[in-house]
């Protein structure tokens, strides 16, 4: 179990140099998922960590792990497993910051796929000077961007929960998905703050990471098929 905030984060980000550390696995996340009602603990493995999501229906609880555990190699991966077991977990979901390489191990402690949760690919923006990021977009996306700064158009960051909730509702409706509402940005929008964005090397950088999500699934810790 971690101690506090600084030295969890701190040492996330160790363990993920030279990569990211994952937003989902930081502190300040947790404390948003245990607002969202889910009960989070913080595990401390052998050269690892994981910042697990519980939560129960009935007697049967679900530990959840988005992005973790970090590192994450078959070997971090069997010691969550069997964490999970001694807390009598019906199923473990993981959503492992790794190559899709990782499957195969994955596989063989007895982990099946299932359908993601987080975004499914990573895109990893390098913050150039506007012009030179402009150069990388398609002909009709430049057109479409200098034309709204012609009209007058402004990107700010904001915390308005009621116009994410607005534009979500938008999404839903066009993509047919369903999206969060109001409550859950407003816990995002103040129990996340300052892990909205990363300084690395003294540059912006804003990530979505990718993924593979598995299940490894048993009604006891006793049918959990590492």
């Amino acid at each position: 179990m971690s101690t506090d905030a600084q030295s969890w984060d701190s040492d996330m980000e160790s363990l993920a140099a030279p990569s990211i550390s994952p937003l989902l696995q930081s502190w300040a996340w947790g404390n948003v998922q245990a607002k969202a009602g889910w009960s989070v603990e913080r595990v401390r493995l052998k050269d690892a960590m994981a910042s697990v999501q519980l939560r129960g229906i009935g007697g049967v609880r679900e530990a959840y792990v988005p992005r973790g555990p970090v590192p994450s190699t078959p070997e971090s991966i069997e010691r969550l497993t069997e964490w999970a077991r001694e807390r009598k977990a019906a199923r473990l979901r993981i959503e492992p910051d790794a190559s899709p390489e990782l499957a195969v191990a994955l596989k063989a402690q007895g982990f099946e796929p299932a359908s993601p949760v987080q975004p499914a690919h990573s895109v990893i923006l390098d913050m150039k000077p506007p012009e030179e990021l402009l150069k990388t977009f398609r002909h009709g996306r430049r057109y479409n961007i200098r034309a709204g700064l012609r009209r007058g158009t402004m990107a700010e960051e904001g915390k308005d929960a009621a116009e994410l909730e607005r534009q979500s509702a938008a999404v839903e409706r066009r993509e047919s998905i369903s999206l969060p509402g109001r409550a859950y940005y407003e816990l995002l929008l103040t129990g996340a703050d300052g892990q909205r964005r990363r300084l690395v090397d003294g540059d912006l950088v804003m990530r979505r990471v990718r993924l593979s999500r598995f299940r490894l699934l048993g009604s006891a810790a006793a049918r959990f098929r590492p």
